[in-house]
Formats: structure tokens, C-alpha cells, sequence
């Protein structure tokens, strides 16, 4: 290190202080080749000069002015200069950087980090930071399935962490600056994190890429995964962050304190402030149709539903005839299309033309099908029980929403509010209605807390998922719930046993589930038959043709 340019002049007024703090260094800077020998054991006091010297001889001009050989200032050389560890003589630009990438290196596989160059030039660091923030942006757009639009809000909010940690890391140098061994080791510091921070980025997005592309293979697609590799991800932060720091900042409880405070707040920052440049193109959509209330619609609908009810057709010579009534609360396309097809297979294969009632939220069948809301399924069954041999019939009763692990049907008709639907209220709702033999199928998430309530020996009740787990196949791009598709769309177009439909779609849902990367288990679709229905049932099968 050049000392000479870090020496203030020396005033005269302590002639002997000086020679112990910095008469070495600066004899041999300013006075050619004339020297004198000088025992450096004395230029030290409290450990000031670099532990190497210690002991050796050093050569001093023998011409050295009278005022520099006598005096020196305390302060004439700063307190990193003395203290510095090893430090690179002043390369070029280019040699530069590749120092500063291969220390970075060195701290990102958690190696000690060597020499380092002896200033941070401002084109250095932006480098840097400008390889980072493009990195970022480019794993991020990876990780966003389908078409996307650049957030910058979404973008300044995922770096809101930085200003944080990039003082606390000041303080943490500044501290006490005499135990630092860089120039600007707050720089230096942010320099290093920076790169190497570069391989975590890449890695850890390529993985969330993967996942959100659901190439990755099943097992790994869970969140107990999820959580492993954030522990990963925050382990190799805090190693790297370690071996920068420890070379920066000789003080061991600063350096402590530095490690702590930024590992603690990367991982508060991956945990609770997750943001993404990137957010969803919706303008590449369709235009969703919506609801529009008015006492004109509402008028409408209540006529639509009195109806509806009404022209339920009554008994005939059949010994025994089915009821269809399909529920639909959710406004999503997905459910649109299952009530359809439900309402469809009841009409074709039970024989229940005529017979069928359809509940259903959906914008576009808001002119021609009611509204599913407790209320008017309320009413609906009622109607079923007034216009069925109650004692003889048998209403099915399909079901298909969105559930919650609090085993509620979830229901969905913005601006309408509608209410979640229980299965006590089913219950209870059946029962007034004296309605004996029942079948009722679920496709809902968690729907194997319905099994319960429902079920008696006059029902056959059967589910999508146990009361632990979820479904599958109910989303925006879905054309049918798993369970609807194989239940009504493939095995009861073959047979007219509900229980033998059930039997053999449960291995065709499990097959689905791997195949779509279901990540959190098997659905574990759910059958419970009393044993008065189950006989029943089997004399209105005999009566079907082949």
C-alpha cells in the first residue's frame, strides 16, 4: 500500500511518538536509497502494525528529514491501512474484475476468500449489480407459466430488502473501523455479496421454474420440499455471507453481529416480502362475462325458478324412477360444463328426462338456469319430495364446487352474496322433505366430511377426496373435475351400478393425479352404501336394458 499518500504532515512535537507509530512506512516511501536500520518491534503499539513486520529489520533513508525522522501524527495513516489484510497492487479494469468474480467464488462455495483488489472502482460495482438485476429478471420470467407483463412495482418491491442490509453491513464496518482490512470494506463487501449471490439466483429460480412448469418429478413437488429447499437456499446465503464478512471484519462480534442481522433478514424478506418483476398477462385472455344485478334480474329469477320447479314431471308406471337434481355454486367455467354433463347422463342413461333440476352460478346462465343457493336448493328439494313416490324414488343429487378443510361447499356469484352450503343442512333439508332413498355424490375438495352426516341405509354417498385431502382437476384450464370425468363421463355411460362406476374410476383418478404432478397426496375418493339403498338400487338397475 502506498503510504505515503496516506500520511498527513508530521508536526515536531512528538518526536518519539511518532517513530512508533509510522516512521518505517514512510522513510521508505519518500527517501531513495540511503538507509538506516530501524527494529520494527518498536513501530507497534496495541497491535497497530501489520503482524508480519513484527520483529524484522527495516530500512530506513539515512537522509530522512529532521522533522519526518522526529514527529508523526497518530492519525496519519488510517486505522484499515495498518490493519489490512492481503491486498492486490492496483491491476487493471479487467484484471480487476476477474479478481473481484473469483474471491466472489471463492465465498460462494464457501472457500476462505484471498487477495482482493485494492479499490472498488463505481463502473465495478454497478457491473455487478446490473449482471444481478438482469439474472433476476430472467429467472423470474422463467418461473411465470404463459404470457407476462413487466411489474415495476413488482419489481421495486422484491430489492426493498437491500437498502436494509446494506446498512447494517455499513454499520457493521464502521463500527470500528481499525479492525476492517479493506480501503471501503463496506464496498468490498457489497461487491463480493452481490457476486455471489449470482449462483444461488441462478439455481434456486431455474428450480422454481421447473416447479412452476411442473417438470419436476412428483415427490419433489411438496411443500415439505418447498420448505427444504428454502433451508438450502438460506444456508448457502449464510455461508457465503461468513466467509466475506470474516475477511472484511477482523472483530469477531462485529462480524457475528453482521452475519446474523443479514441472514435473518434475507430470510424474513424470501418468507414475507416475495415479489416478482413479472405478473400475468390477463389482456391475452377472453373477456369473461359478468354479472350485473337489477330488481329486473332478480324478478327474472325468481320466475325462472317457479318454473323451473314446476314443470317437474310426476309419477309413472316405472316401479321405481330416479330424480336428478345438479348443484353448482361456483362460477367458474369448469363447473359450467360438469353440471351440463351430469345434468345430461341423469337425463340419458337414469332416464330421468324431465325429472332433472340444475342450480347453477355461472354469468351466462343467468337468463336461462336459477341460481344455486342454499335457498333455492331448499326449494328444489322440496319440490323433488312433493312430486316423487317418496318411499319408492330415488333422488341423486350431484354436487360440484370448490371445498374447504372446514368441509363447507364453497360458494362464488360476485356481486351476489351467496352462502357456503353444509352437509347438516342437506340433511336436515332431505329429511323435511320425507325424501327415503338417496344418492348423492360430492366433487369437491375435502368432501369426506359429508360421508358422515349423510349417510344412513337409505343413501349412497360417494366424494372426491376423503375429509383430509384435496381433489384435483378443478381449475380455470380444466375441462372437468377428475372425479366428475370418471365417475359420469366414462363409467356410467357403461354400467348403471353406482358402486362398480365408482370402483373402477378410483384407479383412473389415482393414474391422473400422478400424471398432472399432483403434489399434496392422493385425493382418496370415498364410497359409503347402506344397505336397504344398495338392495334398492340393484332392482332399478335389473329393470334398465342392457
Amino acid at each position: 500500500m502506498h503510504c505515503c499518500r496516506l500520511t498527513k504532515r508530521i508536526p515536531q512535537e512528538k518526536p518519539r511518538e511518532a517513530t512508533r507509530r509510522v516512521f518505517s512506512f514512510c522513510a521508505l516511501c519518500m527517501c531513495g536509497a540511503h538507509h538506516i536500520t530501524i527494529d520494527a518491534t518498536h513501530a507497534s503499539d496495541a497491535g497497530r502494525l501489520d503482524g508480519r513486520s513484527r520483529g524484522r529489520k527495516i530500512a530506513v533513508p539515512e537522509s530522512l528529514p529532521k522533522e519526518i525522522s522526529t514527529e508523526a501524527d497518530p492519525e496519519a495513516v488510517p486505522e484499515h491501512a495498518v490493519n489490512a489484510g492481503p491486498v492486490s497492487a492496483t491491476p487493471r479494469p479487467a484484471a480487476a474484475w476477474i479478481g473481484w468474480v473469483r474471491q466472489a467464488w471463492r465465498a460462494a462455495t464457501g472457500r476462505r476468500v484471498e487477495a482482493l483488489p485494492e479499490t472498488v472502482g463505481p463502473l465495478t460495482l454497478l457491473a455487478g449489480l446490473l449482471v444481478l438485476v438482469l439474472t433476476t429478471l430472467l429467472v423470474q420470467r422463467a418461473g411465470m407459466p404463459g404470457p407476462a407483463v413487466f411489474s415495476f412495482s413488482g419489481w421495486i418491491y422484491g430489492w426493498i430488502s437491500w437498502p436494509l442490509t446494506l446498512l447494517l453491513v455499513w454499520l457493521g464496518m464502521n463500527w470500528s473501523p481499525r479492525h476492517t482490512r479493506h480501503e471501503a470494506p463496506t464496498a468490498a463487501w457489497l461487491l463480493l455479496f452481490v457476486l455471489a449471490t449470482l449462483p444461488v439466483t441462478l439455481l434456486s429460480g431455474s428450480w422454481n421454474a421447473l416447479w412452476a412448469h411442473e417438470h419436476l418429478p412428483v415427490g419433489l413437488m411438496t411443500s415439505e420440499m418447498g420448505w427444504i429447499s428454502f433451508g438450502i437456499v438460506i444456508g448457502w446465503i449464510a455461508l457465503y455471507v461468513w466467509r466475506i464478512t470474516e475477511h472484511l471484519q477482523a472483530r469477531r462480534g462485529l462480524m457475528a453481529a453482521i452475519l446474523l442481522g443479514v441472514v435473518s433478514w434475507q430470510a424474513t424478506a424470501g418468507l414475507w416480502l416475495r415479489s416478482s418483476a413479472w405478473e400475468k398477462d390477463y389482456s391475452q385472455e377472453p373477456e369473461r362475462a359478468t354479472l350485473t344485478l337489477s330488481q329486473e334480474v332478480f324478478a327474472a329469477q325468481e320466475a325462472l325458478l317457479a318454473q323451473t320447479l314446476e314443470q317437474i314431471e310426476g309419477e309413472s308406471a316405472a316401479p321405481i324412477q330416479v330424480y336428478g337434481l345438479v348443484y353448482a355454486p361456483y362460477a367458474q367455467d369448469v363447473f359450467l360444463r360438469e353440471s351440463a354433463l351430469v345434468s345430461d347422463v341423469l337425463s340419458e342413461r337414469m332416464d330421468a328426462n324431465g325429472r332433472v333440476v340444475k342450480l347453477l352460478n355461472h354469468p351466462v346462465a343467468t337468463a336461462t338456469t336459477p341460481w344455486a343457493t342454499p335457498r333455492n336448493l331448499r326449494l328444489a328439494i322440496q319440490a323433488m319430495g312433493k312430486r316423487m313416490r317418496r318411499d319408492r324414488d330415488v333422488l341423486l343429487i350431484y354436487f360440484t364446487s370448490h371445498g374447504g378443510a372446514d368441509h363447507r361447499l364453497a360458494s362464488s356469484h360476485w356481486p351476489l352474496e351467496v352462502n357456503d352450503l353444509t352437509a347438516a343442512e342437506v340433511r336436515q333439508w332431505l329429511d323435511e322433505a320425507g325424501i327415503r332413498y338417496r344418492a348423492i355424490a360430492v366433487s369437491a375438495c375435502y368432501s369426506g366430511g359429508w360421508v358422515q352426516p349423510l349417510s344412513n341405509e337409505h343413501t349412497l354417498i360417494m366424494t372426491a377426496a376423503d375429509p383430509d385431502n384435496t381433489s384435483y382437476g378443478c381449475g380455470n384450464r380444466s375441462e372437468l373435475t377428475f372425479f366428475g370425468r370418471a365417475v359420469f363421463d366414462e363409467e356410467l355411460r357403461k354400467t348403471y351400478s353406482l358402486e362398480e362406476a365408482f370402483a373402477q374410476a378410483v384407479p383412473r383418478i389415482r393414474q391422473r393425479e400422478i400424471d398432472a404432478r399432483k403434489t399434496d397426496g392422493f385425493s382418496n375418493p370415498q364410497i359409503r352404501v347402506g344397505a336397504e339403498f344398495k338392495r334398492h338400487w340393484a332392482s332399478w338397475a335389473a329393470s334398465r336394458p342392457p
